[in-house]
């Protein structure tokens, strides 16, 4: 066990208890319940890696990483909430400056972040800020947040504005919870316990201390963590979520096929393709996991010594995270194959792992591209 998540390990299986026992109440109920929120609030999960000097638990990304693979082996949607809610609280404390993080955490010592980046909206300068409004889509634990952020294209007379580089003029802002409008529209395959719902930011004057600029924003502060980059830090939970999913697959498995049989045929405990199936599986969920965690922890250790990560170990990150998803929904796949029927009526905690493994695969952030993106730069390091 990691020496840090050792601190935590007590509250986590406290909160991964509640959420197998809530689970089907909160899939059918579409988010959280009253009883996971508090759980999740009393346990201070929320805020595990947010610095000390703001009340937070000023833990690294890699124990991060394995609360959350946790909390998704209970179940996938508070896993997937939990990993929104905290990264999101990540970035907040990564790029606001301190007179944007004092007013927030001086109105709500226990805020909570949520939101989507990507530039949905628009920012129009206005003295010592912007007027910012937005329509925003998938805002998981927005429902459960005080600061919710959204990105923006900065603009000037309704055309955006242009960087010196060329590019846009692209930020993002967090603004109050009681400033937006939630779009009640969660109503999906999978992740159904996340409400992950669309919500609009209502126009209205942001000062320019609550932003910060995108794609590629610099950490205003010297946490080894921050020091990732935007992208592999806001996909690192992602792969976790899937990890977790997936072991849970396993586990459920594992309880079924000592007494399923299906007629005709030896029991699957019996079967030579079961069994030389299940350890390639295992193995490959293994090697994904190992790899995964290997990776953000060589790129913690080197932000931790040198204040900064690679190119390569950037590429890495991104290139473990959709690995590892993608490993883990085939691995939920067969598994849900093998147990037959017995996954396929409700309720059925692998059936569930099925759904939330199968709306995992379609986010941004584990897309095929991911992979087309970082192969010039892998293939330029195999080069020399």
């Amino acid at each position: 066990m990691n020496d840090n998540l050792h601190g935590w390990y007590e509250r986590v299986g406290v909160v991964a208890a509640l959420a197998r026992s809530e689970a089907s109440v909160i899939e059918e109920a579409g988010g959280l319940t009253i009883a996971m929120l508090a759980a999740l609030r009393e346990s201070e999960l929320f805020w595990a890696t947010i610095p000390t000097e703001f009340g937070g638990g000023g833990t690294d990304i890699v124990t991060a990483l394995r609360i959350i693979e946790m909390i998704s082996r209970a179940d996938g949607s508070v896993g997937w909430t939990l990993m929104a809610n905290m990264n999101a609280a990540a970035v907040a404390c990564a790029y606001l400056p301190n007179r944007a993080l004092e007013t927030v955490f001086a109105a709500n010592p226990r805020p909570i972040f949520a939101g989507m980046l990507a530039p949905r909206g628009s920012a129009t300068p206005m003295g010592d800020g912007f007027v910012v409004s937005g329509e925003y889509r998938f805002g998981s634990g927005v429902v459960n947040a005080d600061w919710v952020g959204g990105g923006v294209f900065v603009r000037d007379a309704g055309v955006v504005r242009k960087l010196p580089s060329g590019a846009p003029d692209i930020r993002s802002f967090f603004v109050p919870r009681a400033s937006i409008e939630v779009v009640g529209n969660w109503d999906v395959l999978g992740l159904q316990g996340t409400a992950s719902v669309d919500y609009n930011i209502v126009q209205q004057f942001v000062d320019e201390a609550f932003g910060f600029a995108l794609p590629d924003p610099v950490a205003l502060r010297q946490i080894p963590s921050y020091q990732l980059g935007l992208g592999p830090t806001g996909a690192a939970g992602h792969g976790a979520v899937a990890i977790g999913i997936a072991m849970r697959a396993f586990e459920e498995l594992a309880a079924i096929v000592g007494s399923k049989r299906r007629p005709g045929f030896p029991g699957i405990v019996g079967q030579q393709l079961f069994l030389h199936d299940f350890a390639s599986k295992e193995a490959s969920l293994q090697a994904a996991r190992t790899w995964f965690f290997a990776c953000f922890q060589s790129a913690y250790d080197t932000a931790f010594s040198d204040g900064e990560i690679t190119i390569i170990q950037k590429q890495r990150l991104r290139q473990a995270v959709t690995h590892a998803t993608y490993v883990a929904a085939d691995v939920v796949k067969w598994c849900y194959t093998w147990a037959g029927s017995d996954s396929l009526r409700n309720p059925s905690a692998l059936g569930r792992c099925l759904r939330d493994i199968s709306a995992a695969t379609q986010h941004v952030f584990v897309d095929h591209n991911t992979l087309v993106a970082i192969s010039p730069d892998l293939l330029a390091e195999w080069a020399t």
